[in-house]
């Protein structure tokens, strides 16, 4: 590796992201999650702490969850999409959880491809869902998914990519951004990389894999490269990802790359170089 100019957050013991979230409702009757205005308090009163994400997010007392959708479903899954996310992270009860299309407001919903000037659904703006799918023995890559100038959303839920040629997942975003959602998945025995990302010319990625398995990669369990003031944000709980080839986290960044990476039960042991040190 080369010109290693990547910030990595390591937490050794923190709370994820889930039980955060069910703590927060927990300590009050309802919860929004999203943005509101804040409108100007008189002089001498308590102003009240804006939320930004209550566009987006309502929780409310009986424990019903509406999720505000900025795309309209066409077929795409995007709605299923959302609620699966937004669900495993609360923990909450499937019944209850509705997705609406929000509109009217793109200073809040705008789509980012057009740099958020509009609402429009479409082409690779949307959500791309693999549930309860099998691609197990795929000669080359499990899944890939390739952005360039767009925004893209990906949901794998109960999905074989075991035993995949080269990379049982392959990321690759350029001027672009996205999160990818693996949960309940089979990463094992990829030729390659276990999980691939590549993110370039001021990239932000979001990526989640929670309760997955990345055993046995040829090389890699996961790798991750960086350049052009690009960001990653990589979260595992808990995944097991023993028995790479090479590194169980092998990292490469360049021009301001940054990295925080959160692995928490999530053993890269075994690996001949599990955090890809050199």
């Amino acid at each position: 590796m080369n010109d290693h100019m990547f910030a990595l957050g390591a937490r050794a013991v923190a709370p994820s992201r889930r039980s955060f979230l069910i703590g927060a409702t927990a300590a009050g009757a309802s919860l929004l999650v999203g943005f509101s205005a804040e409108a100007a308090a008189p002089d001498g009163a308590a102003k009240t702490a804006v939320n930004p994400f209550a566009a987006y997010v309502k929780i409310a007392p009986d424990e019903t969850v509406t999720i505000y959708s900025s795309q309209m479903d066409m077929g795409q899954g995007i709605y299923f999409g959302l609620a699966t996310l937004v669900q495993e992270e609360l923990d909450a009860d499937w019944s209850k959880v509705t997705v609406v299309g929000a509109a009217g407001d793109p200073a809040l919903y705008g789509n980012l491809t057009i740099g958020g000037a509009a609402q429009f659904t479409g082409g690779s703006t949307g959500t791309v869902n693999l549930t309860d799918t099998t691609f197990n023995g795929a000669g080359g890559n499990g899944m890939t998914i390739d952005a360039d100038m767009s925004s893209f959303n990906g949901l794998v839920l109960r999905t074989n990519l075991a035993d995949a040629g080269a990379n049982a997942v392959n990321l690759d975003f350029t001027t672009s951004t996205g999160t990818l959602f693996v949960s309940n998945s089979n990463l094992d025995n990829a030729g390659i990389d276990g999980m691939h990302i590549e993110a370039a010319a001021l990239s932000s990625l979001d990526v989640d894999v929670i309760d997955s398995s990345v055993m046995g990669a040829g090389d890699d369990a996961f790798e991750v490269v960086m350049s052009g003031f690009s960001s990653v944000d990589l979260f595992v709980d808990p995944t097991d990802a023993t028995g790479a080839g090479s590194n169980g986290l092998e990292i490469t960044g360049d021009s301001g790359a940054s990295l925080f990476a959160t692995f928490i039960d999530s053993p890269l042991s075994n690996a001949a170089n599990p955090t890809g040190a050199e």
